[in-house]
């Protein structure tokens, strides 16, 4: 998912300290339980997803990354994928029994979240965010945490045959002989 490393990146470049992480079980890992561990954001898939006609009408461009200005292959969307994600967002200020200052390091990092994934390339109108749902008291025993759910719609694009296979998940950067 490439939004995830998006996140990431935009956290990074803004000085937000929080990791970031993809995956389900990523959720219920105990790496939340001092200060510095606590803060993280974590995109776990969800449900089933559907896939839909695609929105991008027509053939797009892949350029070659080493040279800008050729094109590699055209492609078209087959499918749009719309896919639920649930994001978890846990932060923690350094004054453990200070119930504001929990809450306020939790709203702050909510923001820094939803900024990043909307600055994301692409997120405009692929994204959309559902109420946050926060965890209840007997969950919280450091910071606070909640939780919401974001519908990620990404194009499923036809597999070019100017490009072959790499590993599981991507295509090379390889260009075939023939």
């Amino acid at each position: 998912m490439a939004l995830v490393g998006e996140v990431r990146a935009d956290f990074a470049a803004r000085g937000v300290t929080a990791v970031v992480k993809l995956g389900v079980r990523e959720v219920f890992q105990q790496t939340n339980q001092g200060v510095g561990g606590a803060n993280r954001v974590v995109f776990s898939p969800i449900g089933r997803g559907r896939f839909l006609p695609p929105h991008l009408a027509g053939d797009r461009d892949i350029m070659n990354p080493d040279d800008p200005d050729k094109v590699l292959a055209r492609v078209r969307a087959l499918y749009d994928w719309e896919r639920p994600v649930d994001v978890s967002v846990w932060a923690a200020a350094p004054q453990r029994e200070d119930e504001e200052k929990q809450i306020e390091a939790l709203e702050t990092l909510l923001g820094e979240t939803i900024n990043a994934i909307h600055g994301a390339k692409g997120a405009f109108a692929a994204v959309v965010i559902d109420d946050p749902e926060p965890t209840p008291p007997a969950e919280r025993a450091f910071g606070r945490e909640l939780h919401f759910v974001m519908t990620l719609t990404t194009p499923i694009f036809q597999t070019p045959r100017e490009l072959s296979y790499g590993a599981v998940g991507g295509v090379s950067r390889a260009i075939s002989t023939t």
